[in-house]
């Protein structure tokens, strides 16, 4: 789906772009020592230090953006990704990621800082679960890019970032989360919801790929997200 007029992200939605977080919009971080690698295969542009990032940054991209182009969202665009030890101060403590809407720019943690939150999902963090983390945030990125109105909630733009996050796992990966984190589909688009979010972002991400899992329509539905007919208040 070709989107008619790109998304903004209204100041809500700001917070979206924090991958498990929840404050306000963070400064950008300065830029480390590194020259930027373009990745072979997709329009993305990594700044990290170690090359073992630079590979899981473009081809945690790829999959993101096979993934939703297979969808029929517009993922002609750059992405620009950058690799840090740490992230600003300003940020909340169990952020691992985030995009600057302004700037096209996604902003990850190193492998081994984000190894040192041990877990994530409630499985034992590992490389294919650091690709995925940065599908996430590539997802918000062409969400934003796709998205018909001007200020889509936080709890839509979750919702294509998890389910996104969660279809790009490798399946034994998946398997385990799933394991890990049971529960049911939600079955209403009103469970799905920015309170929820809020209250556990990683129960939500299972919930909704749950939904998306369990709908014959999965990808009518988070074209559906796009165009704000669904998850829109």
């Amino acid at each position: 789906m070709q989107a008619s007029r790109p998304g903004k992200l209204g100041a809500l939605a700001v917070v979206a772009m924090l991958f498990m977080a929840s404050v306000p919009r963070p400064v950008a971080a300065s830029q480390p020592e590194a020259d930027p690698v373009r990745c072979n295969s997709v329009n993305v542009v990594v700044v990290a230090r170690a090359m073992q990032d630079v590979e899981s940054a473009c081809a945690g991209a790829e999959k993101a953006m096979r993934f939703l182009g297979s969808l029929g969202l517009d993922v002609s665009g750059e992405v620009s990704i950058q690799v840090l030890p740490e992230l600003p101060k300003s940020m909340w403590q169990s952020a691992a990621g985030y995009y600057i809407p302004s700037e096209r720019r996604i902003v990850i943690l190193t492998y081994s800082a984000f190894r040192e939150f041990e877990t994530w999902f409630e499985v034992t963090i590992d490389a294919a679960l650091y690709r995925s983390l940065i599908a996430h945030e590539v997802a918000h990125l062409f969400a934003d890019d796709n998205f018909w109105m001007d200020a889509p909630t936080l709890h839509a733009h979750e919702y294509i970032a998890y389910v996104t996050q969660l279809v790009t796992m490798p399946a034994e990966l998946r398997e385990r989360v799933l394991e890990a984190m049971p529960g049911q589909a939600y079955e209403r688009d009103a469970h799905m919801n920015t309170m929820v979010y809020m209250l556990n972002p990683m129960r939500f991400g299972v919930g909704v790929y749950r939904h998306y899992l369990e709908r014959r329509d999965g990808a009518d539905y988070i074209r559906a997200v796009l165009r704000g007919e669904v998850l829109h208040e």
